[in-house]
């Protein structure tokens, strides 16, 4: 059985605390446990009840496990290429992971798991980060005897020197530990314990569209007009306008982001306001992307109030000092005024920047908490508001992010077939209904000119960008993108041919039937290989099932084993009824096309109880 205590450096000394132990006379460590069947969530505050200020170079809550050989999952995370993991034997000193600059899923993700050698069981380590955060795996080799494990979580101890002064208290970052009697069927356990988290999110996700993969940063009114009519059109409930449309004077956006005048010689000339009127009398909730945490040396507010500002010489750009209340103030009452200018139902957030090294000795930590305070403050005025987490994709992508954002965004890489290692990943640390996804496509009405009558093309992008693109089937590719979370929509629908967008129109017209069930579904892979993968999101005795494969691999035909049926319900499949039980006992069979010229298909499988 694992131990659990502080372990920490501070004024000079190395801490080990049990939990029951005394005072030390210098700081009290006060803890609560929260367990929940296989879950324990772990909090730990820190009082200085000592008469002089301690400085703390380490904090982290160790979790210490018996001897034995131990392997290790954790996820590697970078830009289109996020929550790719995989297990490893654990040799050595150990292993550590983290990351540095904020964006706390750069690099890795807050998240290992660690099982014996051999073993199917084990444990999962979650850190709720607030500031840059740690996990270090470390045996504790003494001599000759097998060596225990010791699991260090918290915040980095990297650059730490987080002064705490008499009487003031710290509250670490959480931990989540979940027990496990296999990992690869574990997410649906770990989805229904999230649910319960009354910080998540209820809000109900809006069908979307997304201007940034039909002219990225170029907007035309007239162009976006016609993709307002086409989102109507197939069902899209909310409009938002992606990164172009503000900067003042200044072209481009990169260089302009921190200025959140509008353009007055490009996108709408001034004029917003406008468009976003049009886009309420279309029916549709309006939005803006916006990049809060970063700006530009040059912008306005910058030059007004450089003391507001910290320089970050890896990025080259300017973050916020929120630790400063007139900062932090402004900080908050852009994105307000910005919600009501524009009546603003949705506002897509990104982090395209580290914020660089605290010079405080923090770690971002209170940085990481004003940040959400605000954020907090903002939601709770705005009720019906939808805020959503981007970060270059998903590098600030956590289980404490989770609880401030209605919605978080897994990746760049808009591609269906490449995104299926990045939400397996994903699955393992947050819950489906909470992760958007966007469907990119384009259609060439002029047909492919290889055939003798012109055949209309659909195209995808290759990853995160239109620089590489592949042809598609349309009802596969809105299969692949209806995961449980929210139903995005980007690229060119006005393209799309009047039959294309009856299709896209049905599929939306499921996702609003099923919207509710599937905020609260559990997600499980039933199958992973190479050229085949099932999922499964299940709630309430129903499921969707979702079948990818190639047709080039001649297989007719596939027996497939859902989970969390009701035994006693019967379900109608092909016509033919069966029990719950018979399903999740003998399988159903699931045919599938044939064609070595293809590549990936999908189908959908809806087990709605009949009785």
């Amino acid at each position: 059985m694992e131990k659990i205590s502080f372990y920490g450096f501070c004024n000079g000394k190395t801490w080990n605390i049990d939990p029951k132990a005394e005072s030390n006379g210098l700081f009290d460590v006060s803890w609560s446990t929260l367990a929940d069947g296989n879950f324990r969530r772990i909090k730990a505050t820190l009082r200085n009840c000592s008469t002089a200020p301690l400085v703390f170079h380490r904090a982290f809550i160790r979790v210490l496990l018996p001897p034995g050989p131990y392997e290790f999952c954790s996820q590697y995370n970078r830009w289109s290429q996020e929550d790719y993991g995989r297990w490893a034997p654990l040799n050595g000193h150990g292993v550590l992971l983290g990351h540095l600059s904020g964006r706390t899923t750069e690099g890795n993700t807050p998240f290992c798991a660690v099982r014996r050698i051999g073993r199917r069981d084990g444990l999962a380590f979650h850190v709720y980060p607030l500031g840059n955060w740690r996990i270090r795996l470390q045996l504790l080799v003494k001599s000759n005897p097998v060596p225990p494990l010791a699991v260090d979580l918290g915040i980095s101890d990297e650059e730490l020197a987080f002064t705490l002064r008499p009487g003031e208290q710290w509250e670490l970052p959480e931990v989540l530990i979940q027990q496990f009697a296999d990992f690869d069927e574990s997410t649906g356990d770990l989805h229904r314990y999230l649910l319960k988290d009354p910080q998540l999110s209820r809000r109900q996700l809006p069908v979307a569209f997304n201007t940034w993969f039909d002219r990225f940063d170029r907007l035309n009114v007239a162009h976006l007009l016609d993709g307002l009519a086409a989102a109507k059109e197939v069902g899209c409930e909310a409009f938002i306008v992606d990164a172009g449309w503000f900067g003042g004077d200044s072209p481009g956006w990169s260089s302009c982001v921190g200025d959140w005048r509008e353009k007055t010689k490009q996108a709408f000339h001034g004029k917003m306001k406008d468009f976003s009127d049009r886009v309420r009398a279309a029916g549709l909730v309006f939005g803006i992307w916006m990049e809060p945490e970063r700006l530009h040396p040059s912008v306005p507010v910058v030059q007004e109030h450089p003391e507001w500002f910290a320089f970050v010489p890896e990025t080259g750009y300017m973050r916020f000092r929120l630790e400063l209340p007139a900062a932090a103030a402004y900080f908050k009452n852009e994105i307000e005024r910005l919600i009501d200018a524009y009546k603003l139902g949705y506002m897509k957030t990104d982090m395209n920047a580290g914020l660089g090294a605290d010079e405080s000795g923090c770690e971002l930590y209170n940085y990481q908490k004003t940040f959400y305070s605000i954020i907090d403050r903002i939601r709770k005025r705005h009720p019906d508001f939808i805020l959503e987490n981007c970060a270059s994709g998903a590098l600030r992508t956590d289980l404490e992010s989770l609880r401030h954002f209605d919605v978080l965004f897994p990746s760049d890489n808009v591609n269906p077939w490449t995104m299926f290692g990045t939400l397996r990943g994903l699955w393992h640390r947050a819950v489906p209904g909470r992760i958007m996804r966007w469907t990119a496509v384009c259609e060439w009405q002029e047909g492919i000119p290889f055939f003798d009558k012109a055949r209309p093309a659909l195209v995808v992008p290759q990853e995160a960008t239109w620089e590489e693109y592949q042809f598609a089937d349309l009802e596969s590719v809105l299969i692949a993108n209806f995961t449980g979370g929210m139903y995005a929509f980007t690229g060119d629908l006005a393209s799309l041919s009047p039959d294309n967008r009856k299709l896209v129109a049905r599929y939306i017209a499921l996702f609003k039937r099923k919207r509710e069930w599937m905020a609260q579904a559990a997600g499980h892979w039933l199958e992973d290989d190479e050229r085949f993968k099932v999922i499964e999101l299940e709630h309430d005795g129903e499921a969707i099932i979702e079948v990818f494969y190639h047709p080039a691999d001649a297989v007719s035909e596939r027996t497939l084993r859902p989970v969390g049926l009701n035994p006693e319900a019967t379900y109608c499949v092909d016509q033919k009824n069966y029990t719950g039980a018979e399903l999740m006992t003998n399988g159903l069979t699931v045919a599938l096309t044939q064609n070595m010229h293809l590549q990936w298909r999908a189908k959908m499988i809806l087990l709605e109880r009949q009785n």
